[in-house]
């Protein structure tokens, strides 16, 4: 019989092993892993956020086309966006054009007075369509973002360091 209770006995000291072995694992695995989550997500919040700056580029594209002009915006104003894209505007002869975008709930700030649309972090998007003040996009408009820390550099807007716009590649 003692050879079986040595079978025993090593048996235990395997599962006491094996169980300690998972522990040590989760303990030191869920730090390394929640990071990566954090990552996905401020990925994912980036790419939406760049998305959205498209889907207003192309809308602004549209209003132009069909006004001969862009819809005037500058960083002071942000509520243009909403008021010249995501709803009917009034146009010569009493008729109406739009809306040349149709918004998703995440992607507009109602707390206002006037709609302002918002990009992932709830920061305003913002769009330069002033000829004097476009920097990037000559002859059309710069549309930006200010990132997850809502700042940009006052002498340069949309060139921050996780600022997103419509003139660089995306990162």
């Amino acid at each position: 019989m003692p050879a079986l209770d040595r079978k025993r006995e090593l048996t235990d000291i395997l599962i006491v092993a094996g169980v300690c072995s998972v522990l040590l694992l989760a303990v030191f695995a869920t730090p390394y892993l929640y990071g990566f989550g954090h990552q996905a997500k401020a990925a994912n919040l980036s790419r939406d956020t760049q998305k959205l700056i498209n889907k207003i580029e192309i809308a602004l594209s549209m209003y132009q086309k069909t006004v001969q002009s862009y819809p005037p915006g500058t960083h002071e104003k942000p509520g243009t966006l909403f008021k010249y894209l995501g709803q009917k505007v009034p146009v010569a002869g009493g008729k109406t054009i739009g809306p040349f975008i149709i918004f998703r709930f995440d992607e507009l700030d109602e707390s206002v007075k006037a709609p302002i649309v918002v990009d992932r972090w709830g920061h305003p998007i913002v769009f330069i369509s002033d000829p004097a003040k476009v920097v990037h996009n000559k002859g059309g408009v710069d549309i930006f973002s200010l990132g997850p820390d809502g700042q940009t550099p006052p002498d340069a807007p949309g060139t921050g360091a996780d600022d997103l716009n419509n003139w660089t590649p995306e990162r």
